[in-house]
């Protein structure tokens, strides 16, 4: 979470985590005239396939 410059609410801040470098993000807050609903924002595009798996996906569990 970080404040944004302006708004008073918190933001919640994600990245793909899928491949390394990738520039996707989503941004989660409450809206402010109606604190019982979510606003989820998404910026930026994939770079990678949607199907690509990350390395903990990739490595057995019998390691």
């Amino acid at each position: 979470q970080k404040p944004i410059n302006g708004i008073s609410n918190l933001r919640g801040y994600y990245k793909c985590s899928t491949v390394r470098g990738c520039p996707a993000r989503k941004f989660v807050e409450f809206a402010l005239d109606e604190p019982s609903v979510l606003i989820l924002t998404y910026e930026g595009v994939h770079h990678h396939a949607h199907g690509a798996k990350s390395l903990r996906t990739m490595i057995p569990s019998s390691l």
